[in-house]
């Protein structure tokens, strides 16, 4: 167990190296091929897009504070790329993204970021497929990950690498088995640390396994998957292994559902401050908790609607806590398109957080999240379109008994430009 370790520095993960190199036999390997000559003329295997956007946002609550809320106008501008090969084999994404905002008031806050992905698919035999994604992030603004986390973050300068890779094969005709791993390594300079921004280590992957079962006229799978991962914070580190098993079934044409549970197991050691004798001592404390995860999950898809229900719970950690947290999260996701230009999507999230230490003086975690984000997007032309957006996070943390919450209304443009196809 650490105690009050130096923060971590970032480094390159263990799995970077090995995305980049297979990225790279991926693309001599292509390029071996008679079919890959002349691969960025057009119709070849060969793409690059360009998109650009401009966001307008008018932000009630600029620092989620509960009293004393501050407003500001932000106005965002972003370039991206979007390049690689597509095959039958092989398929190579870079997707470099550069955001820049300024504000109205808060001026001090303009900053940019800056997002590097790159992804690689493989089809190395008929029936063995492996996949690839890596990312090296500096972000200060992620208020659309609420929706993801239900953590509403601060305006804070966060360094992330991220890489994951996973295969999948086919036993039989019936029959897959599917291996995967990731590791992301979030860091934050010490000025943030000291605000209450913990540095964060996440490894791990998990195996799974899929069996078609004949027992409707409609595919119907038996499911199981396993894993473990390692959160490891500044203060805290926890080991997770979980095990579920379920199943998956096309109920119609336009409906499909899946269900599955079972049980967890957290193994977790974090650092106390107590005070003795007129100072301040850092203590070592450990808590081992068995819990149960499980999901369900319905789906429709139409036309021109599609929508799903779901209802999750596991055992996650998130970027900018402390510490891990069982999470219980239903979400509501509908899309409707009522003509060639006009759609609309409804998002809706509520999420419980909660983490149960033995010490109770190690700050536990006790939350509720509701997001509420509807939108409208109108297409002018196949590369142009323009969405009005409303976010709406609300938050009740019971540890304190208070509540916090937030408007933010965006307009946004955005383009597309393929110049290959």
């Amino acid at each position: 167990m650490k105690n009050s370790r130096p923060s971590k520095q970032p480094s390159f993960p263990p799995w970077a190296g090995f995305i980049c190199l297979a990225v790279l036999l991926a693309a001599l390997t292509g390029a071996a091929h008679p079919v890959a000559a002349g691969s960025m003329d057009p119709g070849g295997p060969g793409f690059l897009h360009l998109r650009t956007g401009l966001e307008l946002e008018y932000n009630d609550n600029l620092f989620f504070t509960r009293n004393d809320a501050e407003e500001d106008l932000i106005t965002t501008g972003s370039f991206g790329v979007e390049t690689g090969y597509k095959s039958e084999r092989v398929e190579i994404n870079l997707k470099p993204q550069w955001r820049y905002y300024k504000y109205v008031d808060n001026t001090d806050l303009d900053d940019n970021d800056q997002l590097y992905r790159a992804s690689l698919g493989w089809q190395a035999t008929p029936r063995l497929t492996f996949s690839s994604e890596g990312a090296f992030i500096i972000d200060n603004r992620r208020d659309d990950q609420v929706t993801e986390t239900g953590v509403v973050f601060e305006n804070v300068e966060r360094t992330r690498w991220e890489a994951q890779m996973a295969a999948d094969y086919k036993l039989t005709e019936l029959a897959a088995v599917n291996l995967f791993g990731r590791y992301e390594n979030d860091d934050y300079e010490d000025r943030q640390q000291r605000s209450g921004f913990s540095d964060l280590e996440t490894k791990g992957g998990g195996l799974g396994y899929t069996h078609l079962l004949p027992v409707f006229h409609r595919p119907t799978y038996f499911r199981l998957n396993a894993g473990y991962f390692n959160f490891d914070y500044d203060t805290a580190e926890t080991d997770y292994y979980y095990l579920t098993v379920g199943a998956s079934a096309e109920i119609s044409e336009k409906y499909a559902i899946v269900v599955e549970g079972g049980p967890r197991y957290t193994d977790s050691d974090y650092d106390v401050a107590r005070r003795e004798d007129g100072r301040v001592v850092i203590g070592e404390e450990d808590s081992r908790n068995w819990g149960g995860n499980g999901l369900i999950s319905l789906v429709y898809t139409g036309e021109k609607t599609n929508w799903e229900l779901a209802l999750n719970r596991d055992v996650t950690a998130s970027s900018g806590d402390t510490q891990t947290v069982e999470r219980t999260e239903l979400k509501l996701d509908l899309n409707n398109r009522w003509t060639w230009e006009w759609s609309t999507h409804l998002l809706l999230r509520y999420f419980y957080r909660t983490s149960d230490r033995d010490n109770s003086e190690a700050g536990d975690i006790d939350e509720d999240t509701l997001v509420f984000q509807p939108s409208v997007r109108y297409r002018i032309s196949n590369d142009w379109f323009v969405q009005g957006l409303y976010r709406y996070p609300w938050r009740d943390d019971s540890d304190i008994d208070e509540t916090w919450d937030r408007s933010q209304v965006l307009l946004q443009v955005g383009w597309n430009w393929k110049i290959l196809e």
